[in-house]
């Protein structure tokens, strides 16, 4: 086909802007959730507290998790606290987020997480294009931090 050239060359600027962005799990050995933007921290303890997610949000929590590195076993772990847990539905979910349909979903921007109520409004993040990317920043910043203590 004519345009294979110009497609392949589309997905490389794609896949290396998204890199550059943060939205890549290369490179994410562990799961810190020490470096979980505020977001992501509120919304797990709400779980926790066994508060009822909007629908929104319960899929920014999960994509951003699956894009992280965790397995969909821990997210429907996570999910276990709410209210309305079903298994069979929160499985099915989260599978369909992490791919099964053909399809892997990212995590919302920040601009769309304010959107639907689902950001806290602290002042640290307005930065921060999306949740993906202050968790990758954060991750890297502690990466720095243990190689300087193991030099010490």
């Amino acid at each position: 086909m004519a345009l294979e050239p110009y497609i392949a060359e589309v997905r490389e600027i794609i896949n290396t802007r998204a890199s550059k962005q943060g939205f890549s799990s290369e490179g994410l050995s562990e799961v810190i959730p020490g470096c979980f933007p505020p977001c992501m921290s509120t919304t797990i303890a709400d779980v926790q507290a066994n508060v009822n997610l909007s629908h929104t949000m319960r899929f920014g929590m999960t994509s951003f998790l699956l894009n992280i590195g965790m397995t969909t076993e821990r997210v429907t772990e996570i999910f276990k606290a709410s209210p309305d847990f079903k298994e069979h539905a929160t499985s099915y979910q989260i599978t369909h987020i992490n791919g099964a349909s053909g399809i892997t979903y990212t995590c919302p921007a920040c601009a769309t997480m304010v959107t639907n109520g689902n950001c806290p409004g602290k002042a640290l993040c307005k930065k921060i294009e999306n949740p993906l990317v202050y968790y990758r920043r954060k991750v890297w910043v502690e990466n720095k931090k243990r190689v300087v203590q193991k030099q010490i």
